[in-house]
């Protein structure tokens, strides 16, 4: 192993999904898992508590939690829906 790996924090960098080398290697390829810093469009904050709350099943690898995709998808088609409100022309929440 060179030097150069071992000061980017080799192996563990390697897997980094900010990595632009890895983006084009990747690209097209469907995510299986997300850190809760990593699940799109959802504040961290709001995936961790759901995970305390039981309403989204994590798993732990080493010292990372991950929540599989599909469960991600399963748990936020299961939050409220907004619809338009016709009356007010807003959104309400269902």
């Amino acid at each position: 192993m060179s030097s150069s790996n071992v000061e980017r924090g080799w192996p563990s960098r390697i897997f980094d999904p900010d990595e632009p080398w890895l983006r084009e290697h990747a690209a097209g390829v469907p995510r299986v898992a997300f850190s809760p810093g990593q699940a799109p469009d959802v504040p961290k904050s709001r995936i961790w508590l759901a995970i305390e709350l039981g309403q989204l099943p994590a798993h732990k690898a080493g010292k990372n939690t991950l929540i599989e995709a599909g469960e991600l998808v399963r748990w936020v088609r299961s939050l409220p829906t907004r619809e338009p409100d016709p009356a007010k022309g807003a959104e309400t929440t269902t």
